[in-house]
């Protein structure tokens, strides 16, 4: 791994932010990334990007954009590495005192990580006890755009139904390494594992109920709907080990989520005697039957 040499941060450290991105092969879709984190109009921020053994011109990409604007940082593994891997590199190496991420396929509005700022301050002031920090998302297709239904306080155990949070979290940099930042053995669910980790350390998540984050909806390959089911089952398996208190109910709804509506995947013969070995309980139950017929 090689990156650029430490450059002196513009403005105030105090309110400095860190976002960190994983970045291969897509140097159009990672300059408009780049882009939508330069224009936020709170401008004490790093950039992080990690270059996971890129084979087109993304290092020449990068290295003109941190010449661009001394807010970028960049590094590279020569191989790929993945995207937890990755972005552990970004957050070890991170200077701010709040980080969050970005995909290099999605966005920010410009007033992102000023707002996200203004509801951290606005909670800590009435005494809120809080992890984290998360928004609504905007889905674009590149023909319609639609909206998350996010609701308000996500405890840890709620995740176990639905990641309600979403990819990204806005939160204080220690906490990412108290908590060990992305499981790189985790073969699917990093994301989901991580934020689980944090509300269990440090106390619920809370909405920002703002649409100020872009994901693009397409068809390429590495979406995650197409995840196969072994790979999503082998994190089931993991996350479940690294939480043995999860009663079986709770087990149960963490399973049907290999079936729910992120996925394409049908539950087989298999997996229902799996689903039915801890136990029954009717609304699971219910949930089982509906992720047979695909309605979810």
């Amino acid at each position: 791994m090689t990156s650029v040499a430490p450059i002196p941060l513009i403005g105030s450290q105090e309110m400095l932010v860190s976002i960190y991105m994983p970045t291969k092969n897509r140097p159009d879709l990672l300059r408009r990334a780049v882009a939508s984190v330069l224009n936020q109009t709170h401008r004490e921020i790093e950039l992080l990007v990690v270059d996971d053994g890129s084979t087109d011109d993304t290092p020449a990409v990068l290295e003109a954009l941190a010449n661009q604007d001394q807010r970028i940082r960049f590094f590279r593994n020569e191989s790929s590495k993945g995207a937890p891997f990755s972005r552990n590199i970004a957050i070890s190496a991170a200077r701010g005192q709040w980080i969050t991420g970005l995909d290099d396929d999605d966005t920010f509005l410009p007033e992102r990580v000023s707002a996200l700022l203004a509801y951290w301050n606005l909670l800590e002031t009435v005494g809120v006890k809080f992890s984290c920090i998360f928004t609504q998302d905007i889905y674009d297709d590149g023909k319609n755009i639609s909206y998350s239904n996010k609701h308000g306080t996500v405890a840890w155990k709620d995740l176990l139904e639905y990641n309600v949070v979403g990819n990204q979290i806005f939160t204080l940099t220690d906490r990412l390494k108290t908590c060990g930042m992305f499981d790189v053995d985790m073969p699917a669910w990093q994301d989901f594992d991580l934020f689980m980790r944090v509300l269990k350390e440090f106390g619920p998540a809370k909405l920002l109920d703002s649409a100020l984050y872009r994901l693009s909806i397409d068809d390429r390959p590495d979406r995650i709907s197409r995840s196969k089911k072994e790979r999503i089952i082998s994190a089931f398996e993991r996350l479940s080990a690294k939480h043995p208190e999860i009663d079986n109910r709770l087990k149960q709804l963490l399973f049907l989520q290999v079936f729910g509506s992120l996925y394409s995947h049908r539950p087989g013969p298999a997996d229902i005697a799996r689903f039915l070995a801890y136990g029954w309980n009717y609304a699971n139950a219910k949930r089982l039957l509906r992720s047979l017929v695909g309605r979810y």
